[in-house]
């Protein structure tokens, strides 16, 4: 289905393979603002992290002067919503270079975009992750009624020094693990908002196809009766995507040289060099049966003391606003960031009155 519209301030079109390497570079003239401002690198493959949604994933390019100038992203995936499962769009890689910022109309746009989404894929229902801080970002969403579905946080702890160890026995997984996993994760995702849906064959898959990641990965705890009720996998997503520092500004350099003098005193990775990128991990297919943060606490400890001496700068993980589970975290020097999630309909959605707000969203950090 050919999707190109032109706009009085720019044409639209679907994006091709052969826009991959022009879209990279895209996002690496783009950077983020504050006293570290960073960029995001895609590797050889713009496409790449999309594809790990494992849904079905189109990019729009906004074209000006035959030069692509901006560009969003659209997964499509099944989602549990009330223990049912419904399509949903996750709209992400929203960006639009500076000087064009005040030229081009979004909103014109952004409504043939969702148009375009729903002749596609039969799909009235998305959402997407915007940074808290970014009010023109949350602001340019609410074109089309968005609403607040979760405020969360990207909570890092940084690899700074020794932890205690673990208060439950904490086990990896291996193959023999990947059904009773699989239950375990289904069950955990019919009552997200959204949840990804996570059956044996998309486990499979994910372990399949996900960069350096394995069954090994995944960390689990059980119960007396030998049941599982905690996970998380951390997961490197370095081959996919990479984070950069544009430069250190003012505050923050003086906050380098102390930090890096302590990593010297301590044996701890120092802060990189701007030019250079965070190396992390990120924890995924995190499950707490019950939101217990004693079971997270031993979970993070556990893999914080496996990584511990790995080279890396953090281990990130996405807790919700408010959450039981942010407990957890007391044992750790983290750094916080905070989004939100926010939830919009089509005009003629079936879903208009429904109900997304929610503390249990199904969104998978490492992928946004």
């Amino acid at each position: 289905m050919d999707i190109a519209k032109n706009f009085p301030d720019c044409f639209v079109r679907l994006a091709t393979e052969q826009d991959s390497a022009e879209l990279s570079q895209l996002l690496k003239d783009i950077h983020s603002e504050g006293s570290m401002p960073l960029i995001e690198q895609r590797g050889d493959n713009f496409f790449g992290l999309l594809t790990m949604h494992l849904g079905q994933s189109d990019t729009f390019v906004f074209e000006k002067d035959e030069q692509i100038v901006g560009c969003v992203s659209c997964v499509v995936r099944k989602a549990w919503f009330e223990e049912r499962q419904i399509e949903v769009g996750y709209f992400c890689d929203l960006r639009l270079k500076a000087e064009y910022r005040s030229k081009i109309k979004l909103t014109p746009v952004f409504h043939f975009i969702i148009d375009s989404i729903r002749s596609l894929y039969q799909v009235d229902t998305y959402f997407c992750s915007v940074l808290a801080s970014n009010a023109k970002g949350i602001n340019a969403t609410r074109f089309a009624g968005s609403e607040t579905m979760t405020r969360y946080s990207m909570m890092s702890i940084q690899f700074v020094g020794n932890v205690d160890e673990p208060s439950h026995i904490v086990e990896k997984a291996s193959c023999s693990d990947i059904d009773e996993l699989a239950i375990f994760l289904t069950e955990s995702a019919k009552k997200r908002t959204l949840g990804f849906l996570q059956d044996q064959e998309t486990l499979v898959k994910r372990i399949e196809s996900w960069p350096s990641f394995s069954i090994q990965d995944f960390y689990l705890i059980r119960n007396a009766q030998d049941e599982i009720v905690a996970c998380a996998a951390p997961w490197n997503s370095h081959d996919l995507r990479q984070t950069h520092i544009v430069d250190y500004k003012g505050s923050m350099r003086w906050l380098k040289t102390l930090y890096n003098l302590e990593a010297k005193l301590r044996s701890f990775e120092p802060l990189p060099n701007a030019g250079d990128s965070f190396n992390y991990l990120t924890l995924t297919h995190l499950e707490i049966k019950e939101d217990d943060p004693k079971l997270l606490s031993s979970l993070l400890k556990a893999i914080y003391r496996d990584y511990r001496h790995s080279n890396l700068h953090m281990l990130s993980a996405m807790m919700v606003e408010n959450s039981p589970l942010n407990k957890a975290f007391s044992s750790f020097r983290t750094r916080k960031t905070d989004f939100e999630l926010r939830v919009f309909q089509h005009p003629e959605s079936a879903y208009q009155n429904q109900q997304f707000k929610t503390e249990r969203p199904g969104f998978e950090m490492a992928l946004h």
